[in-house]
């Protein structure tokens, strides 16, 4: 697809496209080589601001996967995308997140857009929790105060005469001081809406924040519950290999005694062996229950990170 000399008269350019191409790669199945299928090739267009493209082709022509690479959604194979002054393809997820901000898909569709699964509010709250910082209790909060009434004050001073000689007298001082108070009245229940939609974000963020502090007190009781009976459990393994350490003893003196054949020392040395196995095992149980009880009651959790990690579209 080229664009046409008309197309480039006016405007900023704000995408550029050259000779994008987009290729997926088709797996054919196990032992058999994989294939490779060309969705786009070459095009190369330039769009200026106040200025609307149209992509016009047949169904399976590739305007979708286009699309999808200028949102942002595909990285296209090779070629140059920019998007304003930023090179697409070689940005970084720092820079192509920011980015994501400024493109938005309008789909004919509207199942393309708003899956039945889930309710109103999850899917109009979902651009603001990725591409803002508010929590929801911000955000519940500034609904409502786009409802209640605005109330401003402006003030004007100035001189004002017949005559350019009467400006200068005290009389020619004009002063002006006006309040506006102003409300919505007939929104529609725009606003009502607004605000139920985020004090019904602000009960869910509280339900899912309660309910991971009670799995993650779970998961602290459960890691405790298992450090307990590790640590029960490495107590008498402890025990029982000092009993076997003295009776392998024994046996060998007995036999240096030649009270007993040399087929019981193997025995006890045996049983010995065994519980000096388990012994190991229970401390690196005992080592792996203390690792999990400090990951669940907080360890090595990063608050920047956990702050910073957001989903993207």
């Amino acid at each position: 697809m080229k664009q046409t000399p008309q197309d480039s008269m006016t405007g900023a350019p704000v995408v550029v496209a050259h000779d994008l191409k987009q290729v997926y790669k088709i797996s054919r199945g196990f032992l058999q080589l994989s294939d490779h299928l060309q969705a786009v090739s070459g095009v190369s267009f330039t769009l200026h601001a106040g200025k609307t493209l149209a992509v016009v082709g047949e169904s399976g022509c590739g305007k979708s996967t286009l699309a999808r690479m200028v949102s942002l959604i595909e990285t296209p194979t090779s070629g140059e995308l920019s998007l304003g002054d930023v090179d697409v393809v070689k940005a970084s997820p720092q820079q192509r997140h920011a980015l994501r901000r400024t493109v938005q898909l309008v789909f004919q569709n509207p199942f393309g857009s708003l899956n039945p699964r889930k309710k109103i509010g999850t899917i109009l709250e979902s651009p603001l929790e990725i591409n803002t910082n508010l929590d929801a209790q911000t955000r519940a909060d500034q609904a409502r105060a786009a409802r209640l009434p605005s109330l401003s004050l402006t003030a004007n001073l100035g001189v004002g005469a017949a005559t350019l000689e009467a400006l200068s007298s005290s009389a020619a001082a004009v002063a002006a001081l006006a309040l506006s108070l102003t409300a919505p009245l007939f929104d529609g229940g725009a606003g009502a809406a607004r605000v139920a939609l985020q004090e019904a974000a602000l009960t869910q963020a509280r339900a899912s924040y309660r309910a991971a502090e009670l799995a993650a007190l779970q998961q602290v009781e459960d890691a405790m519950s298992a450090l307990r009976a590790d640590r029960e459990r490495l107590g008498l393994l402890q025990e029982l290999a000092l009993s076997a350490s003295s009776a392998a003893t024994m046996a060998r003196q007995r036999f240096g005694g030649g009270l007993v054949d040399f087929q019981i020392v193997l025995e006890t040395q045996r049983s010995l062996l065994s519980i000096q196995t388990s012994l190991a095992q229970a401390w690196a149980d005992v080592s792996a229950d203390q690792v999990r009880l400090y990951s669940a009651l907080g360890g090595g959790w990063n608050p920047n990170a956990a702050t910073t990690a957001r989903p993207t579209p």
